[in-house]
């Protein structure tokens, strides 16, 4: 007789190019990833739906988890989309990126701005770093 564990993980419907070997880094250890966001970023474009927010979150409270953001749907959809943004030019996983009202912080943000600044991805004059 043969016996074997099963062991069943779920993970939010990301979609895209988010390949399964990296679930793990994004979903359970908070790392940036390739494809790691629910957002559609294109260079100085980003856009998200509704649709996929609710199609992500179809276990209770996941988007909100994995992102680190609280609120009614339309607060949730814009977070995401400006975290991924963010996260996405930097180099960092979304939770890391913290909305402050009109301003958004990101840990060790001087280096990901700096490293962004020497690739010409971003102008020098488009950010400004407050130390806080």
């Amino acid at each position: 007789m043969m016996e074997f564990v099963l062991v069943v993980a779920l993970v939010p419907a990301m979609g895209g190019d988010f390949p399964p070997k990296n679930w793990r880094g994004f979903l359970a250890e908070d790392r940036a990833t390739l494809g790691g966001r629910l957002a559609s970023v294109e260079e100085r474009r980003t856009t998200l739906s509704v649709s996929r927010v609710k199609a992500a979150s179809w276990f209770a409270g996941t988007v909100e988890k994995l992102y680190g953001v609280s609120g009614g749907l339309p607060a949730i959809v814009e977070a995401v989309a400006v975290k991924d943004h963010f996260g996405v030019r930097f180099g960092v996983h979304p939770a890391k990126v913290e909305l402050e009202g009109d301003f958004f912080v990101i840990e060790d943000a001087r280096l990901h701005l700096e490293d962004q600044i020497r690739k010409g991805w971003i102008s020098p004059d488009e950010f400004e770093i407050v130390d806080l």
